[in-house]
């Protein structure tokens, strides 16, 4: 087996890169983490009803540095052990020999999935101000810009993926005040996570963000010690897309309306991580002229206790097309974080989560029961 050290060193020479302890420009950082979980969906066919075993086996890798003065860069992919089928070719098959297309046949192979969360580059005139470029995360909400390695849970809300557009490409332009305890970000993305011509739904997505940190400046992090002083922070997100589908013939379809926007609430003491956001969303388009409306919030606790044990809580909700047909989902989750070695200087580097899950959807009547072990070590 290859060494996890022997694996750094691997991809810092793919990569161009060394270690920033040896006085480069560039740092080098990952993590690791495999998953065991178990699923129960009791209202599914029977072979649904139950998912036992390794879930998946995931490998973040980020490269960071700041090669001219003002000028840094981010690069950061999250890869996963399970494969993925591609589709390689397509052809139409006559199976009853007619003269006419009975079907479709597709060829496809294995391909090993990986995700591109982040390849930007930074412009640090002043420290006040700076312009970021590439593809990143949409900062709509508090928890979009929590790193994927300090999540309380090992993953986002429920309620955080209804409303968000995930990693895209774009610009964005941040600003902060008095050591961060005002920071703004105003921002322009393509809105489909893809190159501006990739896609039949063409629109510019545009997006603010503004949060207040009246007691001094605090990271995103949500879980883990926590040495600071008391900290709140406030915030909210808004985020705009008009946006306009094309038919075969390459005119236009139909056009979109979409507005969303959030507030937050985060909290941090000595160990105790606290969040709570409220979501909103309004979709009009110009075939029904109907607006469809979807409301959420969800809210988190973690306390990170002096000997390497902290217990997590969250409940997250849904209302999905309230003015319509509304449908309700909520979310159920708590669950333990072990850091092994919290007395000794890695303290978080290693941290294993045992986790339950619940989820129900009211109108259709059905749920999803889960438990889940996580391991995260990060180097």
């Amino acid at each position: 087996m290859m060494g996890l050290h022997t694996m750094t060193v691997l991809w810092a020479g793919l990569l161009g890169v060394q270690d920033a302890h040896a006085g480069d420009a560039a740092e080098l950082s990952g993590w690791v983490s495999p998953r065991w979980g178990l699923l129960t969906r009791p209202q599914e066919r029977p072979a649904e009803q139950l998912e036992i075993g390794m879930q998946m086996a995931r490998f973040g890798l980020e490269v960071s540095g700041e090669p001219i003065e003002k000028w840094s860069y981010r690069a950061y992919t999250v890869f996963g052990a399970d494969t993925a089928n591609a589709v390689t070719a397509v052809g139409l098959v006559d199976t009853n020999n007619n003269g006419e297309a009975d079907t479709v046949s597709t060829s496809t192979v294995d391909v090993v999935r990986s995700v591109v969360r982040e390849a930007s580059i930074n412009w640090q005139p002043i420290d006040a101000v700076g312009f970021k470029a590439g593809r990143m995360r949409i900062p709509f909400t508090s928890q979009a810009q929590s790193p994927d390695t300090n999540l309380l849970f090992p993953d986002r809300a429920g309620p955080n993926s209804r409303f968000l557009e995930g990693t895209d490409l774009g610009g964005l332009l941040h600003a902060n005040a008095s050591e961060n305890r005002a920071v703004a970000q105003l921002g322009v993305f393509n809105g489909s996570g893809l190159g501006s011509a990739s896609t039949s739904e063409r629109g510019v997505l545009y997006t603010g963000r503004l949060d207040l940190n009246p007691l001094g400046g605090f990271s995103f992090d949500e879980s883990g010690p926590t040495k600071d002083s008391f900290r709140i922070g406030l915030g909210a997100g808004v985020a705009y897309h008009p946006w306009t589908t094309f038919d075969s013939a390459g005119y236009k379809d139909v056009l979109f309306q979409d507005l969303r926007a959030s507030a937050s609430f985060r909290m941090a003491y000595e160990g105790i991580h606290a969040i709570a956001e409220a979501l909103f969303r309004s979709r009009i388009d110009s075939l029904s002229s109907r607006p469809a409306q979807d409301m959420g919030a969800y809210g988190q606790l973690g306390w990170y206790l002096p000997f390497g044990i902290e217990p997590v809580g969250r409940l997250g909700w849904v209302e999905q097309d309230r003015t319509f047909f509304p449908r309700q989902t909520w979310w159920g989750e708590a669950g333990l974080n072990f850091y092994p070695f919290a007395n000794e200087q890695s303290t978080d580097q290693l941290k294993i989560t045992l986790q339950y899950s619940g989820e129900i959807h009211v109108i259709e009547d059905e749920q999803a029961h889960g438990l889940l072990v996580q391991a995260q070590l990060t180097f």
